[in-house]
């Protein structure tokens, strides 16, 4: 069952439903970057309510399951990897570099319940790190996903419209 998944067929056709939607790229790009800043900033089991108060504010209310979709950067797989890099170079952000050892044992918690309260007692030693790296990864990785999204969408657009051009004129020669 979940084979289907991992197949290159079914990632080929959610590409190209994703890039055929019937949308503006500004605003698809803009549920990527939403889904991304979320993924980054709000640990996971927060995100979904995030992302769709977000896409209403921002008109997007369509696009609601391409942001949701982009929050799944964090997920209980890659989190035990994400969070201690993300609390490792919040610490260098700060200029108060804390061992990648230290931060991966206290995250250990975090990362095997997943609760809000767990994540507030880890102590601002870890927590203040961990949001000031959160928060960065955020706004880069949205600012990237937004220029990228952008840039998928219109190269595929302006690539099928020549196609279908090129189409329309070969068998209007005809």
């Amino acid at each position: 069952m979940l084979g289907k998944y991992f197949s290159k067929k079914f990632w080929r056709g959610a590409i190209v439903k994703f890039l055929r939607r019937k949308e503006s790229p500004e605003r698809i790009s803009l549920a990527v970057a939403i889904g991304l800043f979320i993924g980054f900033a709000i640990p996971v089991g927060g995100q979904i309510p995030f992302v769709i108060v977000l896409c209403i504010l921002f008109r997007i209310k369509k696009l609601i399951p391409v942001g949701i979709v982009f929050t799944f950067i964090t997920n209980p797989w890659t989190a035990p990897i994400l969070y201690p890099m993300i609390a490792y170079f919040g610490s260098y952000l700060l200029g108060e570099p804390l061992s990648f050892r230290y931060i991966d044992k206290s995250l250990r918690e975090l990362i095997g319940k997943f609760d809000l309260e767990t994540f507030l007692e880890l102590g601002w030693d870890i927590l203040l790190p961990f949001l000031l790296g959160s928060l960065f990864l955020a706004f880069v990785s949205g600012i990237i996903g937004y220029f990228s999204a952008y840039g998928l969408i219109t190269s595929y657009r302006r690539r099928n419209e020549r196609r279908i051009v090129k189409k329309v004129s070969v068998s209007a020669e005809e």
